[in-house]
C-alpha cells in the first residue's frame, strides 16, 4: 500500500484538473496487490494483451526522451485505445470494476500535441502558408512537448505501476458471448450512424475502433466465430478517421486569423464533404456485405 500512496504523490504532479486522485488511489488499492509481492502470476492472454501495450507506451515514451517523433504521440494514444477497448469488452462480458483513468493525462496531453502536428501540416499545404501563424503554432507545439517530456518519468512510473497490478479474468468468453457482445455494439453503432449528425459520427468512429481493437485482441478460433467483414468496418473507422482530421481542422482554424483562411477553409469543407460521401458509400457496402 505504501508504493501506492507514493504513486498518489506522483500522480498530483502531474496535472491535478486532468485526475481525481482519490478516484484513482480507490481504482489502484482495490487491484489484487497481491501481484505486487507474488514472483509467480499466471498471465492469462487477456492480461499478456495489456500488458504489451503498457509496454509499448513506455518504449515510446523514452523514445520521446530523445527525439519528438509525431509518431510516437500518435502511437502512444492507439495503445491507450487498445487498453480502453479491451477494458469496454471485459466490462461487459465479466463486469469487470476497473478502469483506466490513469492513463488519462498521458492520452490527452499527447492529444493536444498530436492536434496540433495535423492542424500544421494541414496549413503548411498553402501555397502562401502564414509564417507568423506557423511560427506560432510550432512555439505552443514545442512548450507542450518540453512540458509532456518534463513528466515522462513520472508517466513511466505509472505505466510500470498498473502493469504490475492489472488482472483480468482467468478465463476466456465463449464462442455466444463474443457474438452477442459484438452484435449488440454493431446495431448501437448503426443506430449512431442513422442518426447523422457531426457527434454521431464521432461516437460511429469510437466504437468501430473498440470494436476492431477487442477484435484483434481475441484468438483466431473466436474471431472466426464472430462472422465480422473486419476489412470494411476497418475501411469504415479509417474513413471516418480521416472526415475527423478535416472537421476538427476547420473548427480550429475558423477561430483565427490569417491571409487566404475563406479559401483554405472552403478547401477544407469540400475535402470533408468528399470523405462524408466516401463513409456513406463505405457504409452501404458493408451492410450488403
Amino acid at each position: 500500500m505504501r508504493k501506492v500512496k507514493d504513486l498518489k504523490k506522483k500522480v498530483l504532479l502531474i496535472d491535478i484538473n486532468f485526475m481525481k486522485t482519490k478516484s484513482i488511489l480507490l481504482e489502484l488499492s482495490n487491484k489484487k496487490i497481491r501481484y505486487l509481492n507474488s514472483t509467480k502470476v499466471k498471465k492469462t492472454l487477456f492480461n499478456l494483451y495489456v500488458s504489451n501495450c503498457l509496454k509499448t507506451i513506455e518504449k515510446e515514451l523514452n523514445t520521446l526522451k530523445k527525439q519528438q517523433k509525431p509518431e510516437s504521440f500518435h502511437q502512444l494514444r492507439v495503445q491507450v485505445k487498445k487498453i480502453r477497448a479491451l477494458f469496454h469488452f471485459i466490462n461487459s462480458i465479466y463486469s469487470y470494476p476497473g478502469g483506466i483513468r490513469i492513463l488519462k493525462p498521458i492520452f490527452k496531453k499527447a492529444g493536444q500535441i498530436r492536434e496540433l502536428q495535423i492542424n500544421s501540416k494541414l496549413l503548411q499545404k498553402l501555397h502562401n502558408p502564414p509564417l507568423s501563424m506557423v511560427k506560432d503554432m510550432a512555439r505552443k507545439e514545442n512548450n507542450d512537448q518540453r512540458l509532456f517530456i518534463k513528466n515522462i518519468p513520472v508517466y513511466i512510473d505509472i505505466v510500470k505501476r498498473l502493469d504490475m497490478i492489472f488482472d483480468a479474468p482467468l478465463y476466456l468468453p465463449k464462442k455466444k458471448t463474443a457474438k452477442k457482445y459484438f452484435q449488440k455494439q454493431i446495431r448501437k453503432a448503426s443506430n449512431k450512424f442513422n442518426k447523422g449528425s457531426k457527434k454521431g459520427l464521432h461516437q460511429l468512429r469510437t466504437q468501430l475502433k473498440t470494436l476492431m481493437y477487442v477484435y484483434k485482441a481475441l484468438p483466431d478460433n473466436i474471431q472466426k466465430s464472430l462472422n465480422l467483414n473486419a476489412s470494411h468496418v476497418n475501411k469504415l473507422q479509417h474513413r471516418l478517421g480521416l472526415w475527423h482530421d478535416t472537421y476538427s481542422a476547420i473548427g480550429f482554424f475558423s477561430n483565427q486569423h490569417f491571409r487566404d483562411k475563406k479559401n483554405f477553409i472552403t478547401k477544407l469543407k469540400a475535402r470533408n464533404r468528399e470523405l462524408y460521401r466516401d463513409i456513406l458509400y463505405a457504409n452501404l457496402k458493408m451492410k450488403k456485405s
